[in-house]
């Protein structure tokens, strides 16, 4: 949610056509492509037929609110508030509260009824006493409240600078402690919300110009389960239609809204003597279970909840302690503004910003640490890691915007999610999934077993717990935690109390071939392909973030297989096998190339790539595949059951959709992935050069067989010679695998 507040100073005069284009011009650049979705507006002199024209043309349509002064519309001005249609919220309610200076409207965000407030005080004290003590008294009820407009009055002594100060005190300063305090509110200007690096500190415009009093009399206040979301904002700059400046504020959505997503777990919490005490006595409890593995699952479930609620306190008390200490600060400032001769007053004051100034010292100095830290570790040192945080980015890290069927492009989050939700949900479990059985036929028919009885010992052998233990110790150390929240560090560091129950859980797996539903659940983030803005789902890469213990058990298959692949899968094929490089398709192709200018007869290279390979590999088929290669068949129960079961869920700008069962693919993110769309390649391999297929590569002098393919992962070369009858064939199998 993006909102933007702006005193236009009596806009709507004489000249009110070419003041409202003049605003208008402001404005669109800060509404790019539709970038803002609420429009508060003060002291306007507009009708509200005016008011409406005045946003129509911005970006996308708007519905507006209007309240003047009754009578005196072009004296005291007024206030509005415009609602674009692409944020699709639900009003239901609004109301003027004081004719042209409050006018409020209910909307749903995403299941949260929220509460806009658009404020324009009065100038003298005794009125604003007034006006605070009937918006408090008139106010309808909300779930969260956002308040926000010109106040003309400030709380604290920082927010003004030269001029007569005006120190809240007497009346109004009760009447706006009991309004603060019935709807909950706080200034975000001392919230937990990220200040903009650009943002101004004071909101008086033209007082820059001339050097007089500056005050921060804009100002937007949030309820703290607002504040709870994170988000930004800024006193906007360079602007010059008002005396005022505006101000924006970005809210993050409601995680919760559309599937719960949990929050980082730091491991100091992780480390506490009171979480591990809290884990123990889950992890050493029995839980009556049908099997090892669901009791395994349930006391995962049970610790990620628990470890959320212990994040979430502590995060709760670190805000409390933070919030008590600006409180501190405010109530001796207020002191301070009543009596400015008192030192006691002036003591407090400075002991109570000494304090806030050691507390946010503090967590600047761990902030500073950790990013010291891991570059020390990491980015100090000429590495992938350096230059990948060297390296341009590419087109930011979520979906701004998709192409409808229709041509037209949303913006529109809840609307992006549905899309991507559907398009996933229809390559990953098609409802109507046919495969060729015949063709498939024979490409199994070409597979020659390869996997000796050594590799069978090492591939069925029961998994130990020094297994488990390398897998572990091999998962990238911070990685994304899956639906469970709980990632490798929370194995690290409680492994001695959850080994027992983890390595019970697994052998059940094993010796069953069966995961318990939740444990094979994922979330699918999508990462651009390409540099820039994106607007097909097709242009974004799908990673499925998993579970820390699907990974294990995916980890401890993966680290069995590997040490075998160069002895499975032919030499053609280069990727994810050890030993083997891109560098020799590249060199190879150079060869051919240089061989193919010097040659009498005709040669022809043919590229194939195949479009969301791994999201297309059908399981049946895949079983049948590792089958016929000969891998054994413990081995193979345990990885088909890590896909059996598995779930996923699409994730849009920190919203999770509904999750859907997975019906075919290798999900980019498993650690076995790689090493089994291998073995789908491996098996196209066979079938292509398979002699009854026809296909004639090329001849390489000094080379036993003809040169026919060159493969990485699914990047196919196809080297043949370059009659029509040949050529005809391959282009008939190239269909046929399509």
């Amino acid at each position: 949610m993006r909102i933007l507040t702006w005193n236009v100073q009596g806009l709507g005069g004489g000249r009110q056509h070419h003041e409202c284009k003049r605003l208008r011009e402001e404005l669109n650049p800060l509404n790019i492509g539709g970038n803002i979705d609420i429009l508060l507006l003060q002291e306007h002199h507009l009708s509200q037929e005016r008011a409406q024209s005045l946003v129509n043309p911005l970006s996308g349509g708007w519905t507006t609110w209007w309240s003047a002064a009754q009578g005196d519309l072009h004296r005291r001005g007024g206030v509005c508030i415009s609602i674009s249609d692409k944020a699709r919220y639900e009003v239901t309610s609004h109301g003027t509260l004081v004719a042209g200076r409050a006018l409020y409207v209910l909307l749903k965000w995403n299941n949260l009824q929220i509460g806009v407030l658009n404020i324009y005080a009065p100038n003298s004290s005794p009125e604003r006493a007034l006006f605070w003590r009937m918006l408090a008294t008139t106010l309808p009820e909300a779930e969260a409240w956002i308040m926000a407009g010109d106040f003309n009055m400030t709380e604290h002594l920082e927010d003004r600078k030269g001029g007569t100060q005006r120190p809240l005190h007497g009346a109004e300063l009760d009447s706006w402690a009991f309004l603060i305090g019935k709807i909950g509110v706080k200034d975000t200007w001392g919230s937990s919300l990220r200040r903009c690096s650009h943002s101004l500190h004071f909101s008086r415009a033209a007082a820059y110009a001339r050097g007089g009093s500056l005050a921060r009399l804009d100002r937007i206040y949030i309820s703290s389960s607002l504040e709870e979301l994170g988000g930004s904002f800024a006193i906007l700059a360079g602007l010059t239609f008002s005396d005022h400046q505006p101000m924006r504020l970005d809210l993050n959505p409601p995680r919760g809204s559309k599937g719960s997503l949990n929050v980082k777990i730091p491991t100091q919490i992780m480390k506490s003597a009171k979480v591990k005490a809290g884990l123990q006595s889950i992890w050493r409890e029995t839980i009556v279970s049908e099997s090892a593995s669901e009791d395994l699952q349930k006391k995962l479930t049970l610790s990620s909840s628990f470890l959320q609620q212990e994040t979430k306190l502590a995060l709760q008390q670190a805000r409390a302690i933070e919030t008590k200490l600006r409180k501190s600060v405010a109530a001796a400032q207020r002191l301070l503004q009543a009596d400015p001769s008192c030192n006691w007053s002036r003591a407090k004051l400075e002991e109570a910003k000494i304090k806030l100034r050691e507390r946010m010292l503090e967590k600047n100095r761990m902030l500073f640490r950790r990013a010291a830290a891991w570059w020390a570790r990491k980015d100090d040192k000429v590495n992938r890691h350096f230059f990948h945080y060297k390296a341009p980015k590419g087109g930011g890290g979520h979906i701004q915007g998709l192409r409808k069927p229709d041509g037209s492009i949303t913006e529109d989050k809840d609307e992006i999610l549905h899309m991507a939700t559907e398009y996933y949900r229809d390559l990953l479990a098609p409802v109507h999934m046919q495969q060729n059985m015949e063709l498939a036929e024979r490409v199994l028919a070409c597979i020659h077993p390869k996997v000796t009885h050594e590799m069978e010992v090492v591939l069925d052998s029961p998994i130990s717990r020094l297994e488990l233990s390398e897998a572990l110790r091999e998962l990238r150390r911070g990685a994304c935690p899956g639906p469970d929240g709980l990632s490798r560090d929370f194995f690290e560091i409680h492994w001695d109390t959850v080994i027992p129950s983890l390595e019970a859980g697994v052998q059940e797996i094993w010796a069953s071939g069966s995961v318990p539903s939740g444990m094979a659940e994922g979330m699918i983030y999508l990462i651009p392909k390409a540099a820039g803005r994106s607007l097909e789902l097709r242009q974004w890469r799908p990673i499925t973030i998993l579970n820390t213990i699907y990974k294990i058990l995916a980890k401890v298959l993966a680290r069995r297989i590997a040490s075998f692949l160069p002895d499975i899968i032919h030499e053609n094929q280069t990727g994810f096998i050890k030993g083997r490089c891109i560098f020799d398709n590249v060199f190879l192709l150079w060869e051919v190339m240089a061989l193919a200018d010097r040659a009498v007869s005709s040669s022809a290279i043919l590229l194939l790539d195949f479009e969301k390979a791994y999201d297309r590999v059908l399981w049946p088929f895949l079983e049948k595949v590792m089958s016929a290669m000969g891998l054994p068949q413990q081995w193979r129960n345990c990885t088909s059951a890590l896909y059996r079961n598995a779930s996923s869920s699409v994730l849009v700008a920190g919203a999770r959709g509904p999750a859907f069962q997975l019906h075919r693919s290798v999900r980019q993110g498993c650690p076995l992935a790689p090493y089994l769309y291998l073995f789908v390649t491996e098996a196209i391999s066979a079938y292509l050069q398979a002699p009854s297929n026809g296909l004639r590569g090329l001849s390489i002098p000094n080379a036993s067989e003809d040169l026919l393919l060159s493969e990485y992962a699914d990047d196919t070369v196809l080297f043949l010679q370059g009659d029509d009858a040949n050529l005809q064939r391959a282009e008939l199998h190239e269909i046929t695998l399509k």
